[in-house]
């Protein structure tokens, strides 16, 4: 369970990334 909301963390900052670009 743990991992899924690591993996879900990387995913919103990556996300939050993209949208910081465009």
């Amino acid at each position: 369970m743990e991992e899924l909301i690591n993996r879900l963390t990387e995913l919103t900052n990556i996300i939050d990334l993209l949208r910081g670009r465009l």
